[in-house]
């Protein structure tokens, strides 16, 4: 079934990047890169929590980092 889920998103991202990658100007060479790069992001991290369900998510590691702070 996790498969089913992965290939789903492979399937929305896929058509995602179809219908913005035409609306962006080719002249904007760093609002493609920036729309790649945060796509790939999305796509990972939804991955990995397609595949491993447990693993903390990065609000998780951001109170671990700063809670000692957070307390005051």
């Amino acid at each position: 079934m996790k498969w089913a889920y992965f290939l789903t998103l492979v399937f929305i991202v896929f058509l995602t990047i179809l219908y913005e990658w035409q609306k962006i100007n080719p002249e904007y060479k760093k609002e493609k890169v920036a729309f790649a790069l945060f796509t790939l992001a999305g796509t990972v991290l939804l991955t990995v929590l397609i595949f491993y369900p447990d693993v903390q998510g990065p609000f998780d590691w951001f109170k671990k980092m700063y809670g000692p702070w957070l307390s005051l």
